[in-house]
């Protein structure tokens, strides 16, 4: 008979060969399908960054707005979805915050375009497919002459409110020529909610600050191969969070009442206001119609009334908007075909859809300025 001390050394012995030879098939399975753990790292921690305890480490806080990209930083993310599938993006974030290269100081050859907007603008796939980057290589053709600079200024959870507030203390100081706004998705889960609220603070609460058992566990376990995976495994099984804040459940949305007028009133207040401002400072406005479908497991477009219903009020503000304001309209509800080719889910966009609105916003600007650009936005205070 063994004795208990000899019973224990056998158990640790026969766990450290164990969990060695997991560790081991785990790197040849990672190595066999091209997976980077560094990655894998950076994913876990866009989700939730063990150094402050429970805070994501893509968002940081901001005094008027629920989250701003964090300056400076790549985001490596994964998410699965419906039409799509899995799929993993890695962007860029820069100095000021905004998804894509840096800014150069302005001078006279600059034609600076700014897109406005929530996860639609800011782009679910890697760099460099999202459709602001490819309109300013769109307009480098088109303008050689000319310095073009997009700023993607859109931001995942990002509604009418908040898209309205980035501008005027972020996007606003940078001197646009040319704003374009692809607005209204995460408008449509605030349109005829209970206790409507123009901050939208009736459907966001901050989750809580609340550290997981990983963030208790020796630095060196970082490099385990099989202590990052299962890491970033119970992140997406049990912690479901990739920024500070949640919005209301697909079942508050459905839930909603799509009559009520207090949401859409909201929704036409700040498209109101954006176009009063850029007009104020001779800045070119294109508002855009959008896109939300509902899908089936297939592809296929399912009909939903209520969804229906909810988009097409919000997308008669937009044209009444632009009637009222003088801004230039830009039709793109229903210009993509409603296929799992376009989109990866009901708003999303593909690499082909991507560039096919990233062909209609370049094709509109094109019409609006000609072959010869003009700078037309006047002198901003600077930060």
């Amino acid at each position: 008979m063994l004795s208990r001390r000899k019973k224990v050394l056998f158990g640790l012995v026969t766990m450290a060969f164990v969990l060695g030879a997991m560790e081991f098939a785990l790197r040849i399975l990672l190595l066999a399908a091209h997976k980077d753990l560094d990655g894998i790292r950076k994913s876990y921690a866009n989700v939730l960054d063990s150094n402050s305890r429970g805070h994501s480490a893509y968002v940081t806080d901001h005094p008027y707005l629920p989250h701003l990209p964090r300056a400076s930083s790549q985001l490596i993310s994964s998410y699965d979805y419906p039409l799509g599938g899995r799929i993993e993006r890695r962007l860029n974030i820069n100095s000021l915050g905004f998804r894509g290269p840096e800014l150069q100081p302005r001078d006279a050859r600059t034609f600076r375009v700014a897109c406005l907007g929530g996860s639609t603008v800011e782009g679910c796939l890697s760099d460099p497919w999202q459709w602001p980057g490819l309109v300013g290589e769109n307009l480098a053709r088109l303008y050689p002459d000319r310095r073009v600079e997009v700023i993607n200024a859109g931001v995942s959870n990002y509604a009418s409110t908040d898209t309205l507030l980035r501008f005027v203390l972020q996007v606003l100081p940078l001197r646009p020529d040319c704003v374009v706004v692809y607005d209204g998705v995460n408008d449509l889960f605030a349109l005829g909610a209970d206790e409507v609220k123009n901050d939208f603070s009736h459907i966001r609460k901050r989750l809580p600050c609340t550290p997981t058992v990983f963030d208790y566990c020796p630095r060196w376990f970082e490099r385990s191969a099989l202590f990052v995976c299962v890491r970033r495994v119970a992140s997406d099984l049990w912690l479901h969070r990739t920024n500070n804040l949640v919005m209301l459940t697909l079942r508050d949305f459905m839930r909603s009442d799509p009559s009520s007028t207090s949401g859409r009133e909201i929704f036409r207040r700040n498209l109101m206001n954006l176009a009063f401002l850029c007009r104020g400072y001779g800045i070119r406005m294109v508002v855009c119609t959008f896109n939300q479908y509902t899908f089936d497991a297939q592809g296929n477009v399912v009909p939903n009334p209520q969804l229906e219903q909810k988009r097409a009020a919000l997308n008669g503000i937009v044209r009444q908007v632009a009637r009222e304001t003088g801004a230039d309209l830009l039709e793109l509800e229903n210009a993509l075909p409603a296929d799992r080719r376009h989109y990866l889910d009901g708003a999303h966009f593909t690499r082909v859809g991507e560039e096919q609105v990233a062909r209609l916003v370049s094709a509109k600007i094109r019409a609006m300025y000609g072959p010869k650009l003009q700078s037309s936005a006047r002198e901003v205070p600077s930060e």
